[in-house]
């Protein structure tokens, strides 16, 4: 019985040695991790309808979201894409509003990063749109995008009926006094939001004392990042 165990090992590892050095570098790490920009007809037989995290690769750009459409869809055709970080890949207003699109629809992505794209206030409000219908999404990382305070009062308004994201970081977006007022209204009635990260945005004292009130009637959220807001000594009645 231990010769043949031992066989059937000799007989494995000479498959994988068989196999391109791709599959070694992008399908065996449990990670899973598929590069936007490198797919092939082994690749995808390898991982045929399985979970897929989805990071584009370090330089890659999709200004305005040209070509990254067709690839997430031609990666959706065979597999099942949960994680998509596409940070820093120049995508612009149009790149965020095809995405927004994709969100909608899309039932198997639970993670999404699209910080440092500078989507804008326009594209921020079409994800707000997106995340009234999404309910698979649970992470959302949409920092340094110039939402503005009309991206982040869309996302607020959506964050009211959204109750699947427990995780948002809206850091570095020119919400204001406005755009944290809107976050603290949402917080009023959101019950699914545990981690927030507000940081940079010039909120200032008065819109930060309306994030402290909602906090005392939410009792969700367990972490919450205020650094960089322009903040001095507040006092809580």
């Amino acid at each position: 019985m231990e010769q043949e165990v031992a066989h059937a090992r000799m007989k494995l590892q000479d498959a994988l040695e068989l196999l391109p050095a791709e599959i070694h570098h992008k399908i065996l790490p449990s990670t899973r991790t598929i590069a936007l920009h490198r797919t092939s007809k082994t690749m995808r037989t390898a991982v045929e309808k399985a979970d897929a995290v989805v990071v584009s690769r370090g330089g890659v750009q999709f200004r305005e979201g040209e070509g990254l459409l067709d690839k997430l869809n031609s990666l959706n055709a065979w597999c099942k894409v949960t994680v998509l970080r596409v940070n820093s890949c120049g995508l612009g207003e149009g790149g965020g509003r095809a995405l927004a699109e994709i969100l909608r629809v899309n039932s198997t992505v639970t993670l999404l990063n699209l910080e440092l794209n500078n989507v804008g206030d326009g594209a921020g409000q079409a994800i707000a749109e997106a995340l009234r219908v999404n309910t698979t999404m649970t992470s959302l990382n949409l920092g340094i995008n110039e939402l503005g305070e009309g991206g982040t009062q869309a996302i607020a308004e959506a964050l009211r009926v959204n109750s699947t994201v427990t995780s948002l970081n809206l850091g570095f977006n020119e919400l204001g006094e406005g755009g944290g007022r809107a976050i603290a209204e949402a917080l009023r009635v959101n019950t699914t939001v545990t981690s927030l990260n507000l940081c940079g945005n010039d909120i200032g004292e008065r819109g930060v004392q309306a994030i402290a009130e909602a906090l005392r009637v939410n009792s969700t959220v367990t972490s919450l990042n205020l650094e960089r807001n322009d903040l001095h000594y507040l006092h809580c009645a």
